[in-house]
């Protein structure tokens, strides 16, 4: 700074870090694992977080940073990507985008009062996709647990580092689960020019 302070600020979230900080510092087990730019620190937390980058899914039963009353919890999700049809490794710009979500239905609550949300978010923490399912009547099915799909027909994020955030929650918006950046994510170059939108 320029009157010779410095001011340390501890976080896990990021999109606070990064509109704060001018650098970072990532801790791991009492041990500096990743200092620098802040972008690169965040992405490297992210990675770590989510796991293996390339893969797509996560096993979220013992996410750490979850919120909610527990009455739903998501046990796991993963994001499946398709272009002209068929698998991507990798998500494309304008390809289509499947995100499903495994819910447990702890407390039998009602089906018509649940309401679900998938957010994707820059590396950063900005909002860039934010669905939920306010007008389309979707009743959650009386099973235990349940699988919910959301389909994105063409993909319209530009290249680059994204993170997914669900939540599930009721039709007054009391908080079940919300698993804030539980997958960190890359959206590649369209394999032919992107279309207007």
């Amino acid at each position: 700074t320029q009157d010779g302070r410095t001011v340390l600020f501890v976080s896990h979230q990021m999109s606070a870090v990064s509109s704060l900080c001018t650098s970072a510092m990532r801790l791991k087990n009492g041990e500096i694992v990743k200092s620098g730019q802040v972008n690169d620190v965040i992405g490297d937390y992210l990675v770590d977080a989510s796991g293996d980058p390339e893969r797509l899914g996560m096993d979220l039963r013992d996410f750490k940073t979850r919120k909610g009353g527990g009455e739903l919890f998501i046990l796991e999700a993963e994001i499946a990507a398709y272009g002209n049809g068929l698998p991507l490794a990798t998500p494309r710009m304008v390809d289509a985008m499947t995100v499903r979500f495994k819910v447990e239905n702890r407390a039998a609550f009602p089906a018509e009062r649940v309401r679900f949300s998938v957010c994707f978010k820059t590396i950063t923490g900005q909002r860039v996709v934010h669905v939920s399912d306010e007008d389309d009547h979707f009743l959650l099915p009386s099973k235990p647990s349940v699988w919910i799909e959301v389909e994105f027909p063409m993909l319209q994020i530009y290249p680059g580092r994204y993170t997914l955030t669900l939540w599930v929650g009721s039709e007054s918006y009391n908080t079940f689960d919300y698993g804030e950046e539980c997958i960190v994510f890359e959206v590649g170059q369209p394999s032919t020019s992107p279309r207007a939108f």
